[in-house]
């Protein structure tokens, strides 16, 4: 029994240490990656992905909670506050579902309100649908 119970914490620790540390990085990244969008340089790929960057650290955060809670206490988490937890989780993900599409919604018309050109294509390095190029005069879309 007190083998299984120090490998709890022990594993628990671990990830604790993993959450934060994934939830660090994302958020880092995200952010820059969001506020670069603002600069407004000459080109810009435009992600949608990069705003469900701003929301990954909030999924981390649930499931770092739950191995505190182990490393703590040393059991699991009473079922109540697991499904709260799980709830919690989903709305996450629903939020940053519907956040991306808004903020891609709302950016693409910002950038052509800027004057800004949609370059038809695929930028280089990126999958189909997955970016798109905006820029400042016509003939920067080919190079």
């Amino acid at each position: 029994m007190q083998s299984n119970y120090l490998t709890n914490r022990l594993r628990a620790f671990f990830a604790t240490l993993i959450g934060i540390a994934i939830t660090i990085g994302t958020s880092i990244f995200g952010f820059q990656g969001v506020l670069g969008y603002f600069n407004y340089t000459d080109v810009i790929i435009y992600t949608r992905g990069l705003v469900v960057f701003l929301f990954i650290p909030l999924f981390f955060i649930m499931v770092t909670g739950y191995q505190v809670y182990i490393l703590i206490y040393g059991r699991d988490l009473p079922h109540f506050i697991g499904v709260k937890l799980v709830r919690a989780t989903i709305f996450i993900a629903i939020s940053a579902f519907v956040s991306s599409i808004t903020f891609s919604i709302w950016y693409s018309n910002h950038l052509e309100d800027k004057g800004y050109i949609q370059c038809s294509g695929v930028p280089v390095g990126y999958m189909p649908f997955m970016a798109v190029k905006y820029v400042v005069f016509e003939s920067m879309c080919k190079k």
